[in-house]
Formats: structure tokens, sequence, C-alpha cells
């Protein structure tokens, strides 16, 4: 009999949080400290826009250091 591996359940098991989303093609971006993903292609703006953001905040970091 196969093993079966269910990627979200182990996040679940190593304390992740699992973030479903209803809508196949709803766009979906999650930011997690340095780490911006999206789930599916029609999330491409929202995470380019979340990179541009998270590129100013280091940039506005730095000149403040």
């Amino acid at each position: 009999m196969p093993m079966t591996f269910y990627p979200g359940d182990a996040l679940k098991a190593g304390g992740g949080i699992l973030a479903d989303n209803d809508g196949l093609v709803a766009v979906n971006v999650v930011q997690d400290r340095e780490l911006i993903t999206g789930q599916n292609p029609r999330s491409d703006h929202d995470i380019a826009k979340q990179f541009v953001e998270a590129l100013h905040r280091e940039r506005v970091q730095m000149r403040a250091s």
C-alpha cells in the first residue's frame, strides 16, 4: 500500500498555519517575515506590490541606521 503525503498536514503538524482560500482563482498573497508567496498566477501583481513595499521598508531601515 503506497504512503500518502499531504503537505498541508505536514505544515500543520510542524506548527504552521495553513490558509485556505475558497476561490480557486482568487488572488491570495501571504507574507511571513521575508517570505512573500502567492497561491496562483493571478496573485502575481499583488506579490510584486508586496515585494516592492518590502524593498522600500528595507531601504528606509538601512538609511535610518
